[in-house]
């Protein structure tokens, strides 16, 4: 009889160790899934707060380099003349005369549109054979577009002032830049007193590129005169 209680007794003592056992490894378990857990919590969260810092320091460093953009975009138009505006004054034969602001880049055709055209008293052959409507413009020139009517006074003025053996010719106007006098120079467009006195003073000349090569024209006021001349 006490044989079986004792045994009895053992099974129960068992029943309690193993109770306990499982019990301490399952509040283990729990207590290590909590502390991975907080532990990942603490991750997430650390990222979050890292990643809003980069946006941060991202923005103003972005802000910065906006602000240093506008200041390079600034100064390079203050050094780049593709970026500036020209002020140009046109007179003569166009419908509009007057001074004008074009953008970098314009040429004498752009300006003669915004003169409003050509007015009908314009001499063609001075836009056909002088003037370069494909020339670039430079700020600060002044274009004058002669009527039919002051070119034929300018041709027989030449033509009343040339001896035999001139340097013009009255039927093409063609002036010879080596042989021509000061007033038959400063007949030329964008030619006045000292620039004619400059051509004679520089005499003479193999080629009319010398004109510019010797510093005597610029090439603007060249490019203008150049179908207008010879040697």
């Amino acid at each position: 009889m006490f044989d079986d209680s004792s045994d009895i007794s053992m099974v129960f003592r068992q029943i309690r160790k193993n109770l306990s056992v499982r019990l301490v490894v399952q509040v283990v378990i729990f207590l290590l899934g909590i502390s991975i857990s907080s532990f990942g919590l603490f991750q997430l969260i650390n990222n979050d707060v890292q990643a809003s810092q980069r946006e941060n320091t991202l923005g103003s460093d972005a802000g910065l380099l906006s602000d240093s953009n506008d200041l390079e975009i600034v100064q390079t138009c203050e050094k780049d003349p593709e970026f500036a505006r020209l002020t140009v004054d046109i007179g003569g034969a166009v419908k509009n005369p007057g001074i004008f602001q074009l953008d970098s880049g314009s040429r004498i055709n752009d300006l003669i549109n915004i003169a409003g055209g050509f007015a009908n008293s314009v001499d063609k052959y001075y836009i056909n054979k002088v003037l370069n409507l494909s020339q670039r413009l430079n700020d600060g020139e002044k274009f004058y577009i002669p009527t039919i009517e002051e070119s034929i006074e300018v041709q027989e003025k030449l033509s009343s002032q040339q001896p035999s053996g001139n340097s013009t010719t009255a039927s093409t106007g063609i002036i010879s830049i080596n042989s021509a006098t000061k007033d038959e120079l400063m007949s030329l467009t964008g030619i006045g007193e000292k620039r004619a006195e400059d051509i004679v003073s520089n005499r003479p000349y193999d080629s009319l590129n010398k004109l510019v090569e010797k510093g005597v024209l610029t090439e603007t006021i060249f490019e203008n005169i150049k179908n207008a001349i010879s040697l």
